[in-house]
Protein backbone atom coordinates (compact mmCIF):
# COMPACT_ATOMS: atom_id res chain seq x y z
CA UNK A 1 0.00 0.00 0.00
CA UNK A 2 1.42 3.53 -1.09
CA UNK A 3 2.34 5.47 1.94
CA UNK A 4 2.16 8.89 0.31
CA UNK A 5 -0.05 10.85 -1.09
CA UNK A 6 1.53 12.17 -4.37
CA UNK A 7 -1.34 14.49 -6.47
CA UNK A 8 -2.35 18.00 -5.55
CA UNK A 9 -5.70 19.22 -7.62
CA UNK A 10 -6.25 22.96 -8.14
CA UNK A 11 -10.55 23.11 -8.03
CA UNK A 12 -10.27 26.48 -9.25
CA UNK A 13 -13.39 28.75 -10.54
CA UNK A 14 -12.05 29.66 -13.86
CA UNK A 15 -9.63 26.96 -14.05
CA UNK A 16 -8.60 23.38 -12.51
CA UNK A 17 -5.28 21.20 -12.94
CA UNK A 18 -4.13 18.34 -11.30
CA UNK A 19 0.03 17.42 -10.95
CA UNK A 20 1.88 14.93 -9.43
CA UNK A 21 5.21 15.13 -7.38
CA UNK A 22 7.77 12.48 -8.51
CA UNK A 23 10.49 12.08 -6.16
CA UNK A 24 12.13 15.35 -6.13
CA UNK A 25 10.34 16.66 -9.61
CA UNK A 26 6.54 17.98 -9.96
CA UNK A 27 4.97 17.47 -13.22
CA UNK A 28 1.57 18.71 -14.27
CA UNK A 29 -0.74 16.69 -16.17
CA UNK A 30 -2.50 17.38 -19.40
CA UNK A 31 -5.48 16.94 -19.92
CA UNK A 32 -5.63 16.75 -23.50
CA UNK A 33 -6.37 20.42 -23.83
CA UNK A 34 -3.26 21.10 -22.12
CA UNK A 35 -2.22 21.63 -18.25
CA UNK A 36 -5.74 24.07 -17.51
CA UNK A 37 -8.92 22.92 -17.72
CA UNK A 38 -11.46 25.09 -17.62
CA UNK A 39 -13.85 24.40 -14.73
CA UNK A 40 -17.13 23.95 -16.88
CA UNK A 41 -19.97 21.64 -17.30
CA UNK A 42 -22.31 21.26 -20.37
CA UNK A 43 -25.51 19.30 -19.98
CA UNK A 44 -27.21 18.41 -23.25
CA UNK A 45 -30.69 17.50 -23.96
CA UNK A 46 -29.96 13.70 -23.46
CA UNK A 47 -28.04 14.17 -20.26
CA UNK A 48 -24.69 13.79 -21.72
CA UNK A 49 -22.25 15.42 -20.06
CA UNK A 50 -19.28 17.17 -20.94
CA UNK A 51 -16.67 19.02 -18.56
CA UNK A 52 -13.81 21.29 -19.58
CA UNK A 53 -12.44 22.46 -22.52
CA UNK A 54 -15.62 20.84 -24.28
CA UNK A 55 -18.34 22.48 -22.19
CA UNK A 56 -16.48 25.63 -22.81
CA UNK A 57 -16.59 25.29 -26.68
CA UNK A 58 -20.72 25.19 -25.94
CA UNK A 59 -20.88 28.58 -24.68
CA UNK A 60 -22.10 29.83 -27.34
CA UNK A 61 -23.78 27.49 -29.26
CA UNK A 62 -26.05 26.70 -25.98
CA UNK A 63 -25.01 28.77 -23.13
CA UNK A 64 -28.35 28.36 -21.23
CA UNK A 65 -26.52 24.69 -20.55
CA UNK A 66 -23.18 25.74 -19.81
CA UNK A 67 -22.61 26.00 -16.12
CA UNK A 68 -19.28 28.16 -14.83
CA UNK A 69 -18.05 29.54 -11.62
CA UNK A 70 -19.66 27.38 -9.53
CA UNK A 71 -17.24 27.21 -7.11
CA UNK A 72 -18.26 30.66 -6.15
CA UNK A 73 -21.59 28.62 -4.69
CA UNK A 74 -20.02 26.09 -3.09
CA UNK A 75 -21.36 25.68 0.65
CA UNK A 76 -24.71 26.79 -0.42
CA UNK A 77 -28.22 24.84 -1.84
CA UNK A 78 -28.58 27.05 -5.02
CA UNK A 79 -28.96 24.46 -7.55
CA UNK A 80 -28.13 25.24 -10.90
CA UNK A 81 -30.80 24.55 -14.05
CA UNK A 82 -30.14 22.61 -17.18
CA UNK A 83 -33.30 23.42 -19.14
CA UNK A 84 -32.39 21.53 -22.22
CA UNK A 85 -32.37 18.44 -20.08
CA UNK A 86 -34.79 19.49 -17.08
CA UNK A 87 -31.89 18.61 -14.68
CA UNK A 88 -30.77 20.47 -11.87
CA UNK A 89 -26.81 20.00 -10.34
CA UNK A 90 -25.82 21.20 -7.20
CA UNK A 91 -22.45 23.00 -6.96
CA UNK A 92 -20.94 20.06 -5.23
CA UNK A 93 -22.20 18.07 -8.07
CA UNK A 94 -20.34 19.99 -10.73
CA UNK A 95 -17.30 20.15 -9.13
CA UNK A 96 -17.80 16.49 -8.81
CA UNK A 97 -17.32 16.26 -12.60
CA UNK A 98 -14.74 18.23 -12.43
CA UNK A 99 -12.79 16.59 -10.25
CA UNK A 100 -13.97 12.98 -12.07
CA UNK A 101 -12.68 14.29 -15.31
CA UNK A 102 -8.85 15.35 -13.67
CA UNK A 103 -8.91 11.52 -12.21
CA UNK A 104 -9.72 10.07 -15.60
CA UNK A 105 -6.60 12.02 -17.11
CA UNK A 106 -4.33 10.84 -14.30
CA UNK A 107 -5.93 7.29 -14.69
CA UNK A 108 -5.39 7.60 -18.76
CA UNK A 109 -2.09 8.60 -17.83
CA UNK A 110 -1.03 6.05 -15.24
CA UNK A 111 -2.28 3.12 -18.45
CA UNK A 112 -5.95 3.21 -16.44
CA UNK A 113 -4.78 2.67 -12.79
CA UNK A 114 -7.45 4.70 -11.18
CA UNK A 115 -6.26 7.60 -8.23
CA UNK A 116 -7.92 7.08 -4.77
CA UNK A 117 -5.91 9.97 -3.05
CA UNK A 118 -5.49 13.62 -3.79
CA UNK A 119 -4.53 16.78 -1.91
CA UNK A 120 -7.21 19.54 -3.22
CA UNK A 121 -6.44 23.31 -2.36
CA UNK A 122 -8.93 25.47 -1.17
CA UNK A 123 -9.17 29.41 -0.74
CA UNK A 124 -8.08 30.68 2.99
CA UNK A 125 -11.59 32.43 2.91
CA UNK A 126 -13.20 29.23 2.68
CA UNK A 127 -14.86 28.56 5.82
CA UNK A 128 -16.59 25.33 7.15
CA UNK A 129 -19.44 24.93 5.12
CA UNK A 130 -17.16 25.38 1.91
CA UNK A 131 -14.70 22.95 3.30
CA UNK A 132 -17.57 20.59 3.37
CA UNK A 133 -18.82 21.22 -0.06
CA UNK A 134 -15.51 20.55 -1.53
CA UNK A 135 -14.80 17.22 0.87
CA UNK A 136 -17.99 15.99 -0.12
CA UNK A 137 -17.66 16.57 -4.05
CA UNK A 138 -13.83 14.34 -3.41
CA UNK A 139 -15.87 11.63 -2.28
CA UNK A 140 -18.68 11.69 -4.88
CA UNK A 141 -15.75 11.83 -7.37
CA UNK A 142 -14.28 8.46 -6.04
CA UNK A 143 -11.32 9.96 -3.80
CA UNK A 144 -11.29 7.78 -0.97
CA UNK A 145 -8.85 10.36 0.68
CA UNK A 146 -8.71 14.31 0.12
CA UNK A 147 -7.00 16.13 2.77
CA UNK A 148 -7.56 20.33 2.14
CA UNK A 149 -4.96 22.48 2.25
CA UNK A 150 -5.14 26.30 1.99
CA UNK A 151 -4.06 27.88 -0.59
CA UNK A 152 -1.50 30.32 0.99
CA UNK A 153 0.52 27.55 2.46
CA UNK A 154 0.45 25.92 -0.82
CA UNK A 155 1.79 29.31 -2.39
CA UNK A 156 4.07 29.65 0.21
CA UNK A 157 5.73 26.45 -0.40
CA UNK A 158 5.56 26.76 -3.93
CA UNK A 159 7.40 30.28 -3.92
CA UNK A 160 10.23 29.41 -1.16
CA UNK A 161 12.06 26.95 -3.85
CA UNK A 162 13.31 24.65 -0.89
CA UNK A 163 12.57 23.34 1.80
CA UNK A 164 14.22 25.87 4.10
CA UNK A 165 11.72 28.55 4.32
CA UNK A 166 12.83 32.30 5.03
CA UNK A 167 11.97 33.24 8.56
CA UNK A 168 9.32 36.16 8.86
CA UNK A 169 6.07 37.08 7.49
CA UNK A 170 4.93 36.71 4.18
CA UNK A 171 1.71 38.15 2.40
CA UNK A 172 0.25 35.64 -0.20
CA UNK A 173 -1.90 38.00 -2.50
CA UNK A 174 -3.68 35.27 -5.06
CA UNK A 175 -6.23 36.81 -7.40
CA UNK A 176 -7.55 34.19 -9.38
CA UNK A 177 -10.57 33.97 -11.84
CA UNK A 178 -13.43 33.79 -8.98
CA UNK A 179 -12.03 34.37 -5.94
CA UNK A 180 -9.54 37.06 -4.06
CA UNK A 181 -7.47 35.95 -0.82
CA UNK A 182 -5.27 37.89 0.82
CA UNK A 183 -3.22 35.44 4.01
CA UNK A 184 -0.35 36.94 6.00
CA UNK A 185 1.48 33.97 6.38
CA UNK A 186 4.35 33.45 9.06
CA UNK A 187 7.66 30.82 8.54
CA UNK A 188 8.74 29.80 11.78
CA UNK A 189 11.66 27.29 12.46
CA UNK A 190 10.48 25.77 9.00
CA UNK A 191 6.66 25.88 9.87
CA UNK A 192 3.74 27.80 7.56
CA UNK A 193 1.28 29.28 9.75
CA UNK A 194 -1.42 31.26 8.09
CA UNK A 195 -1.67 33.88 11.00
CA UNK A 196 -4.82 36.07 8.97
CA UNK A 197 -6.86 36.05 6.04
CA UNK A 198 -9.10 38.20 4.22
CA UNK A 199 -10.37 38.19 0.88
CA UNK A 200 -13.77 38.19 -1.21
CA UNK A 201 -15.22 35.22 -2.59
CA UNK A 202 -16.96 36.92 -5.48
CA UNK A 203 -14.12 39.24 -6.62
CA UNK A 204 -11.61 38.26 -9.68
CA UNK A 205 -10.48 38.24 -13.17
CA UNK A 206 -13.56 37.70 -14.46
CA UNK A 207 -14.80 40.81 -13.23
CA UNK A 208 -12.59 42.41 -15.17
CA UNK A 209 -13.70 40.29 -18.40
CA UNK A 210 -17.61 41.90 -17.09
CA UNK A 211 -16.55 45.68 -17.10
CA UNK A 212 -14.70 45.14 -20.49
CA UNK A 213 -17.82 43.02 -21.91
CA UNK A 214 -20.25 45.52 -20.45
CA UNK A 215 -18.50 48.37 -22.27
CA UNK A 216 -19.10 46.54 -25.68
CA UNK A 217 -22.76 46.46 -24.68
CA UNK A 218 -23.10 50.07 -24.21
CA UNK A 219 -21.13 50.59 -27.70
CA UNK A 220 -23.60 47.99 -29.29
CA UNK A 221 -26.89 49.95 -27.25
CA UNK A 222 -25.56 53.23 -28.09
CA UNK A 223 -25.95 52.30 -31.89
CA UNK A 224 -29.36 51.36 -31.17
CA UNK A 225 -29.86 48.31 -33.69
CA UNK A 226 -30.94 46.03 -30.77
CA UNK A 227 -32.92 48.39 -28.96
CA UNK A 228 -32.89 47.57 -24.81
CA UNK A 229 -30.01 45.07 -25.26
CA UNK A 230 -29.84 43.67 -22.22
CA UNK A 231 -28.53 40.56 -21.06
CA UNK A 232 -32.36 39.70 -19.07
CA UNK A 233 -33.60 39.52 -22.58
CA UNK A 234 -33.52 35.53 -23.70
CA UNK A 235 -32.38 36.02 -27.19
CA UNK A 236 -29.68 38.17 -26.25
CA UNK A 237 -28.15 35.49 -24.14
CA UNK A 238 -25.63 34.54 -26.89
CA UNK A 239 -25.13 37.69 -27.74
CA UNK A 240 -23.82 38.32 -24.10
CA UNK A 241 -21.61 35.25 -24.55
CA UNK A 242 -19.89 36.08 -27.40
CA UNK A 243 -18.86 39.28 -25.72
CA UNK A 244 -17.32 37.84 -22.24
CA UNK A 245 -15.65 35.26 -24.44
CA UNK A 246 -13.71 38.33 -26.13
CA UNK A 247 -13.27 40.25 -23.49
CA UNK A 248 -11.18 37.70 -21.56
CA UNK A 249 -9.01 37.39 -24.39
CA UNK A 250 -8.88 40.90 -25.28
CA UNK A 251 -7.69 41.20 -21.53
CA UNK A 252 -5.21 38.53 -21.62
CA UNK A 253 -3.97 39.74 -25.06
CA UNK A 254 -3.35 43.72 -23.23
CA UNK A 255 -0.84 41.53 -21.12
CA UNK A 256 1.41 41.28 -23.78
CA UNK A 257 0.52 44.14 -25.98
CA UNK A 258 -0.02 47.91 -25.61
CA UNK A 259 -3.25 47.62 -28.05
CA UNK A 260 -6.28 45.13 -29.23
CA UNK A 261 -9.13 44.86 -31.33
CA UNK A 262 -12.26 43.51 -29.74
CA UNK A 263 -14.22 42.48 -32.37
CA UNK A 264 -17.04 40.45 -32.81
CA UNK A 265 -18.56 40.06 -35.91
CA UNK A 266 -21.46 38.24 -36.20
CA UNK A 267 -23.36 39.68 -32.67
CA UNK A 268 -26.29 39.14 -33.48
CA UNK A 269 -28.84 38.72 -36.96
CA UNK A 270 -31.74 41.60 -37.46
CA UNK A 271 -33.39 41.13 -40.66
CA UNK A 272 -30.68 39.20 -42.31
CA UNK A 273 -28.25 41.59 -41.26
CA UNK A 274 -25.43 41.30 -39.14
CA UNK A 275 -24.91 43.19 -35.93
CA UNK A 276 -21.17 43.60 -35.40
CA UNK A 277 -18.73 45.11 -32.74
CA UNK A 278 -15.06 46.28 -32.82
CA UNK A 279 -12.84 48.84 -31.26
CA UNK A 280 -9.67 49.35 -30.43
CA UNK A 281 -8.96 49.06 -26.75
CA UNK A 282 -4.78 50.62 -25.20
CA UNK A 283 -3.74 48.85 -22.24
CA UNK A 284 -4.34 52.16 -20.26
CA UNK A 285 -8.01 52.16 -20.96
CA UNK A 286 -8.69 48.93 -19.85
CA UNK A 287 -6.23 49.60 -16.70
CA UNK A 288 -8.16 52.33 -15.98
CA UNK A 289 -11.45 50.43 -16.07
CA UNK A 290 -10.31 47.58 -14.06
CA UNK A 291 -8.04 50.01 -11.03
CA UNK A 292 -11.49 50.45 -9.00
CA UNK A 293 -11.61 46.38 -8.90
CA UNK A 294 -7.99 46.45 -7.88
CA UNK A 295 -8.24 48.91 -5.21
CA UNK A 296 -11.05 46.75 -3.36
CA UNK A 297 -7.97 43.83 -3.72
CA UNK A 298 -5.77 46.43 -1.91
CA UNK A 299 -7.94 48.02 0.96
CA UNK A 300 -8.41 44.36 1.86
CA UNK A 301 -4.95 43.88 2.08
CA UNK A 302 -4.33 47.31 4.23
CA UNK A 303 -7.04 46.40 7.12
CA UNK A 304 -5.44 42.79 7.21
CA UNK A 305 -1.74 44.45 7.81
CA UNK A 306 -3.21 46.99 10.32
CA UNK A 307 -4.98 44.60 11.82
CA UNK A 308 -1.95 42.65 12.67
CA UNK A 309 0.23 45.95 13.50
CA UNK A 310 2.16 44.95 10.51
CA UNK A 311 4.04 47.58 8.46
CA UNK A 312 5.03 46.41 4.61
CA UNK A 313 9.05 46.92 5.37
CA UNK A 314 8.32 44.03 7.98
CA UNK A 315 7.73 41.80 5.04
CA UNK A 316 10.06 39.04 4.18
CA UNK A 317 8.05 38.38 0.50
CA UNK A 318 4.97 39.05 -1.08
CA UNK A 319 3.40 36.35 -3.52
CA UNK A 320 1.55 36.90 -6.42
CA UNK A 321 -1.05 34.25 -7.59
CA UNK A 322 -3.10 34.06 -10.38
CA UNK A 323 -3.52 34.39 -13.80
CA UNK A 324 -4.86 37.74 -12.85
CA UNK A 325 -1.60 38.96 -11.18
CA UNK A 326 -0.14 39.07 -14.72
CA UNK A 327 -1.82 42.40 -15.29
CA UNK A 328 0.83 44.65 -15.92
CA UNK A 329 -0.45 47.58 -13.89
CA UNK A 330 -1.11 45.02 -10.78
CA UNK A 331 2.93 45.09 -9.04
CA UNK A 332 3.08 48.90 -9.38
CA UNK A 333 -1.06 49.49 -7.79
CA UNK A 334 0.45 47.48 -5.10
CA UNK A 335 3.40 49.18 -4.65
CA UNK A 336 2.09 52.56 -4.78
CA UNK A 337 -0.84 51.77 -2.49
CA UNK A 338 0.80 49.28 0.07
CA UNK A 339 4.22 50.57 -0.32
CA UNK A 340 5.16 47.17 -1.03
Amino acid sequence: MQATIDYGIDLGTTNSTIAVQRGLSMEVISAGYGPLVPSAVHVGANSEILVGAAAIERRIADPGNVATEFKRLMGTSELIQFPASGRRFSPVELSAEVLKYLCRCTADHRRNVPIEAAVITIPAMFQLPQCEATREASKLAGLLHAPLLQEPIAAAIASSGSPDLREGYFLIYDLGGGTFDVSLVRSRAGRLQVLDHDGDNHLGGKDFDRLLARRAAELVRSEGRLGEFRRSIPAFAPAFELLKVEAERVRISLSQSETAEFHVDQLVNVDDDRVSVRFVLTRDELEELIRPTILRTTALCRRMLERNGLSPAELKRLVLVGGPTLTPCLPSLLESELGI
